[in-house]
């Protein structure tokens, strides 16, 4: 007889104490190539009307964060960060950004953690952004 635990909650975990480099992935494109292809009135509309909807935002667009470190598994977001709306008004692709985030809490029937986005780093390709994801990514910088 082996006796069972019930695990009620993950507390801690090597990936919890530190800010993670992520990018934000959108499973669903069809409603950032709709905005794409509209005039910068009706982006602008659609963009305000899907941030007062964030439920529906979320469900539409499958939106979640995939860590650039392949060991670890993406995580949903509580929130989307204001430089995935700016981009997407300027016509840039909002999944070529890194974001830094810190994994909140993991519960044991979910699937995958959840995360807040701290800051955004930059845009992939920028030499300050890259600079700075690969200093994040391998624990070489950290602010006072």
């Amino acid at each position: 007889y082996r006796p069972r635990a019930k695990v009620n909650y993950i507390k801690e975990a090597a990936s919890f104490d530190k800010d993670l480099v992520m990018i934000l992935r959108v499973g669903e494109k069809k409603w950032l190539n709709d905005v794409k292809k509209a005039k910068k009135e009706e982006k602008v509309k659609m963009v305000e009307k899907a941030k007062k909807d964030l439920k529906g935002t979320f469900r539409r667009l499958k939106l979640l964060a995939v860590p650039i470190n392949k060991k670890l598994k993406w995580a949903m977001i509580d929130s989307i960060p204001e430089d995935f709306w700016t981009d997407i008004l300027k016509g840039d692709d909002p999944c070529k950004r890194y974001y830094l985030s810190r994994l909140i809490s993991w519960k044991p029937s979910a699937f995958n953690p959840k995360c807040n986005i701290i800051s955004s780093l930059g845009s992939a390709g920028d030499i300050g952004a890259e600079t700075m994801r690969i200093l994040k990514q391998y624990d070489l910088f950290e602010a006072e």
